[in-house]
């Protein structure tokens, strides 16, 4: 009997590893045996690491630069907010 094993997600390592090489599995494979709560914090890590780049930006005397940068960080903010609220709920879940 076959088994069937899911395809990996290319998804999550993006495609900046292709510059090297076509073939092969992608770097980044989710563990499927991750709980809810450890993707969340890997997500909410990665969202962080996202708003502190974009808030050390310096775009003083470019209005169209600090206007994207305001846009980049109204959808940041938000999302690191609901991953922290997500985060608690999951911890919590965790510990029953």
């Amino acid at each position: 009997m076959a088994h069937n094993i899911p395809a990996p997600d290319y998804r999550f390592s993006g495609f900046c590893y292709q510059n090297w090489s076509m073939d092969g599995p992608p770097p980044l494979i989710v563990n499927p045996a991750a709980s809810l709560h450890h993707k969340l914090a890997w997500l909410w890590g990665e969202v962080s690491l996202l708003s502190d780049a974009v808030h050390g930006m310096n775009c003083e005397d470019d209005k169209s630069l600090h206007t994207f940068i305001n846009f980049i960080i109204s959808r940041l903010m938000p999302m690191e907010a609901m991953l922290d609220h997500l985060g608690e709920i999951t911890a919590r879940g965790a510990q029953l």
